[in-house]
């Protein structure tokens, strides 16, 4: 179940890649349908433009274009996807 509080929170979130406070998605980083829960560990914001650019890429080639997003990684100990993403750059 989601935890619309939470959401509702991260929504209001400045674009993690391009700061953009308006009209921004919460993005899964791990799907619901792979396992990902709606926390906020597996929650990035993002603006609708990033969001598409995301989805359009894929997530571990928009992991690797911005630091900004391996960065927000890094803060909520997502390693796991931060090595996944620099093993699909080999």
């Amino acid at each position: 179940m989601s935890d619309n509080s939470l959401i509702a929170r991260l929504k209001k979130r400045g674009c993690v890649v391009c700061s953009n406070e308006r009209g921004n998605d919460v993005h899964h980083l791990t799907t619901v349908g792979s396992g990902g829960a709606d926390t906020e560990d597996n929650l990035i914001t993002l603006c609708r433009k990033c969001h598409s650019e995301c989805h359009t890429m894929g997530m571990l080639s928009f992991i690797n274009k911005y630091t900004t997003v391996r960065w927000h990684l890094e803060k909520h100990k997502r390693g796991d996807l931060i090595e996944k993403a620099r093993r699909n750059m080999d």
